[in-house]
């Protein structure tokens, strides 16, 4: 199975409500180069999930175009989810073998982390980065993190 974990695009400040920040123009030049430069790795996604945020809601728009399935919005991938269950939810939602995350900094690198046994805080997922995971079943220490590819 392959997961891809993607972190949204820079995103408008807010200090009022951080949900409804929306992707920044340089995020959304940014998302586009993530995406255009996977497009043939991210063709083969058959299943995505998307954070509620709005700055998530975006990117994976941008990604997806009109290539990938429709996204499922799901709370666990917020950034204030519950690593532990993140994972849970996982590995009781994934249906498919390749897989889209589309969620934010710190969920991402401590998911990374998590699943791929890397040691805390040596991993970091700058804004519209993309990462890849390989693994039989979602749990922890039991993914290969094949790569992390920063934003252009």
């Amino acid at each position: 199975m392959k997961v891809y974990v993607l972190r949204h695009g820079d995103a408008v400040p807010s200090w009022t409500n951080d949900s409804a920040r929306a992707l920044s123009e340089l995020g959304r030049k940014q998302v586009q180069a993530c995406a255009d430069s996977n497009r043939e790795a991210l063709a083969q996604v058959q299943q995505v999930f998307v954070s509620p945020y709005i700055r998530a809601q975006q990117t994976c728009d941008i990604v997806r175009g009109e290539v990938l399935p429709e996204a499922e919005t799901v709370d666990w991938l917020a950034p204030d989810a519950m690593l532990s269950v993140t994972v849970d939810k996982l590995r009781d939602r994934v249906k498919s073998d390749v897989v889209l995350l589309v969620s934010h900094q710190p969920l991402v690198s401590n998911l990374i982390e998590i699943l791929s046994g890397a040691n805390g805080g040596s991993v970091h997922m700058s804004t519209a980065s993309l990462a890849l995971l390989e693994t039989n079943v979602i749990a922890a220490r039991c993914a290969d993190l094949v790569w992390i590819k920063p934003s252009e």
